[in-house]
């Protein structure tokens, strides 16, 4: 509810009513359609937690949360059987690539 009672209330209204603390996201003052779109493109590209009412930890979370996918995702692709004497270990293989996308 107290999140519902910061989007809908009427002084959401106004010009210049903040939804955010840092005052990043306001209700911009009336204007005609390139305001409007100034005031759109001088937007974050992505959305810090504050714009739905969370911590700036909850960010933190959400990274740690897409690396481990990340990592997952890289180890269920990694060959499981070990190739013929001479061949690279799986764990070879990912050293190379990742040294090699470095370069």
């Amino acid at each position: 509810m107290s999140t519902l009672a910061k989007y809908c209330n009427p002084d959401a209204l106004k010009d210049g009513y903040k939804f955010s603390a840092s005052g990043t996201y306001y209700n911009p003052n009336d204007g005609n359609l390139a305001h409007y779109l100034d005031y759109i493109d001088n937007l974050p590209l992505n959305d810090p937690p504050e714009i739905y009412g969370l911590h700036g930890n909850a960010n933190i979370k959400y990274q740690d949360i897409v690396s481990n996918l990340c990592i997952n995702t890289i180890l269920s692709i990694q060959p499981r059987l070990v190739t013929a004497a001479g061949g690279l270990s799986p764990d070879e293989i990912v050293q190379n690539k990742s040294r090699e996308l470095l370069a």
